[in-house]
């Protein structure tokens, strides 16, 4: 076997070598995307809690708000009286009383910590499939790491006792969970970061591949 052979024969192993490693991050990635977009899709419900109170007529309204908005409906004429920004309404809610905390906001809290398992496993996974491949493709290998210690960041501030997400102010008939959108925006930020990772691992192999082709030539 000749030497210009023998070339070929290892840049054609790169090559599947390469191959490889995109086709371990697929699976990762579109969960990823899928998780991203479930919560993007979940963010845009205003019912995971509401306060129901009095306007200045003596007339019952109640106020429906989520992460990003909040709007406060007439009960009588089931008409939205207004509508804005939760973070805003939040901080204007000292004196207010009657705060009813729905069951579904937990249960967006446990999606919310499924999700991030998910996507830590995952990120793992793709860690173990490219330091397997190849140990030469260290800003990959660095780049899973980075993501998967980002994503661990996160799961331990969720089970940490001091991070309960309910940590906001207390009323005499409930609590204003003040903190659940910062941690919403932490899991979205894992999830970005994540997904760009994916991103960075198969543009890594691809350019690679197009490398080995083109030194076979």
């Amino acid at each position: 076997m000749t030497v210009s052979s023998a070339k070929k024969k290892s840049s054609k192993n790169e090559i599947t070598k390469s191959h490889s490693r995109t086709k371990s991050t697929h699976l990762p990635f579109l969960l990823s995307v899928c998780s991203f977009l479930f919560l993007m899709y979940a963010s845009t419900d205003i019912h995971w809690s509401h306060l129901k109170a009095i306007d200045e007529n003596g007339n019952p309204e109640v106020t429906y708000f989520g992460i990003w908005k909040y709007c406060t409906v007439d009960l009588k004429t089931g008409e939205n009286k207004i509508c804005g920004e939760s973070l805003t309404y939040l901080n204007q809610l000292q004196d207010r009383k009657h705060l009813v905390r729905a069951d579904c906001l937990k249960l967006c809290r446990v999606l919310l910590f499924v999700v991030t398992t998910m996507n830590f496993l995952a990120t793992v996974f793709t860690l173990a499939m490219s330091f397997k491949d190849t140990l030469d493709g260290l800003w990959v290998l660095l780049t899973q790491i980075l993501s998967a210690t980002f994503t661990l960041c996160v799961l331990i501030l969720y089970t940490h006792g001091k991070w309960e997400l309910s940590s906001g102010q207390h009323t005499n008939t409930g609590i204003i969970d003040e903190d659940f959108g910062y941690s919403f925006y932490m899991v979205i930020g894992s999830e970005i970061f994540c997904i760009l990772s994916f991103l960075v691992t198969c543009m890594y192999a691809r350019l690679e591949k197009i490398a080995r082709i083109l030194c076979l030539a």
